[in-house]
C-alpha cells in the first residue's frame, strides 16, 4: 500500500462518506488498477510522487479533494496503445465524483 497518498485520498473521501466500507472499496479499486503486474511507471509510487509535488502548492489549490482525485483517476485505465484510456479515466472520476 501507498501510505502518502492512500492518507489524502481517504482524507478527502471523509468529506464525501463516513461509510469504511465505500472508502475502503474505493481505494482497492485505485490501488488495484495501480498495482497491476503490466504498471511500470503509472503505479502507488507514481501517486506518492505526485501528491508530494502538489502538497508544495496546496494553498494554492482551490479544490483539494478533486485535486486528489484527479491524481487517483488521471492514468487508472492504462493502455498505453490506446488513444481512449485518458476518456476512459475521465469517465471514471466524474462518475465517482457525482456519485458522492
Amino acid at each position: 500500500m501507498s501510505p502518502g497518498f492512500y492518507s489524502y485520498f481517504k482524507d478527502a473521501l471523509k468529506n464525501y462518506t463516513n461509510e469504511t466500507i465505500v472508502v475502503d472499496r474505493l481505494w482497492n479499486d485505485v490501488s488495484g488498477h495501480y498495482t497491476a503486474s503490466s504498471r511500470h511507471y503509472h503505479t502507488l509510487k507514481h501517486l506518492d510522487a505526485l501528491i508530494n509535488e502538489l502538497t508544495e502548492v496546496r494553498k494554492n489549490i482551490a479544490d483539494w479533494d478533486l485535486s486528489v482525485f484527479a491524481i487517483a483517476y488521471h492514468n487508472i485505465i492504462y493502455k498505453p496503445l490506446k488513444m481512449t484510456m485518458k476518456k476512459k479515466a475521465l469517465t471514471m472520476l466524474l462518475k465517482f465524483y457525482q456519485a458522492s
